[in-house]
C-alpha cells in the first residue's frame, strides 16, 4: 500500500543556480595560482646565478657532504610539527 504524499506547507520554488557560480571557485584558484607564479618567477629571476655558481665553485669536494646533510636535516625538522602548533590544533 502506498500512502499519498502529504505536503507540510506551501511548496517553495527551487532557485536555479547562476551559470557562473560553479566556475567561480576554479577561476579564483587559477587567478591566485598565476599571481603566486609571477611572484615566484620574480624572486627566482632576482637571484644572481653567476654568484651562486661562483660560490659553489669555491667549495672543496668534502664540503658538499655536510652541506647536503644540513639541508636534509632542515627539511626534516621543517616537516615535524612543533609542540605549540600541535596543542593549538587539538
Amino acid at each position: 500500500m502506498t500512502e499519498p504524499l502529504v505536503s507540510n506547507g506551501p511548496e517553495s520554488p527551487r532557485r536555479e543556480r547562476a551559470w557562473w557560480r560553479p566556475l567561480l571557485k576554479p577561476l579564483l584558484l587559477l587567478v591566485v595560482s598565476i599571481a603566486v607564479g609571477i611572484v615566484i618567477v620574480g624572486f627566482v629571476g632576482a637571484i644572481d646565478w653567476d654568484a651562486v655558481a661562483s660560490a659553489f665553485a669555491r667549495l672543496s669536494w668534502w664540503q658538499f657532504g655536510p652541506l647536503v646533510a644540513v639541508l636534509l636535516l632542515r627539511q626534516v625538522l621543517n616537516a615535524v610539527p612543533s609542540r605549540s602548533s600541535s596543542r593549538a590544533w587539538g
